[in-house]
C-alpha cells in the first residue's frame, strides 16, 4: 500500500508540477499517515514493554516459590530420614 501511495504521489507530482498546492496537500497527507503509523507502533511497543515487566515479575515470584519449596522439601527429607533411623 505504501508503494502504491508513493507511485501515485510521484505521478501527481510529475503531472502537476505547476500546482504546488496539490503537492503540499499530498505531502501533508503522507506525513499525517506516517505519524499515525508511528503512533500505533509506539503504542504497541508500550504494551509490549508492560507485558515484559509483568512477565519478569512473575518469573521472580516463581523463582522465590521454587526456592521456598526446595527448602521445605529438604527439611521434610531430613525429618523423614530421622524418622526412618528410629525404626
Amino acid at each position: 500500500m505504501t508503494k502504491y501511495r508513493e507511485q501515485v504521489f510521484r505521478l501527481l507530482m510529475a503531472s502537476k508540477r505547476d500546482d504546488p498546492a496539490i503537492v503540499t496537500q499530498l505531502k501533508e497527507q503522507h506525513t499525517t499517515e506516517m505519524q499515525a503509523h508511528i503512533d500505533k507502533i509506539n503504542e504497541m511497543a508500550s504494551v509490549m514493554r508492560k507485558a515484559i515487566e509483568v512477565d519478569e515479575g512473575r518469573i521472580c515470584e516463581d523463582e522465590e516459590k521454587i526456592k521456598q519449596l526446595e527448602m521445605e522439601n529438604k527439611g521434610l527429607r531430613e525429618l523423614l530420614g530421622s524418622a526412618v533411623k528410629l525404626f
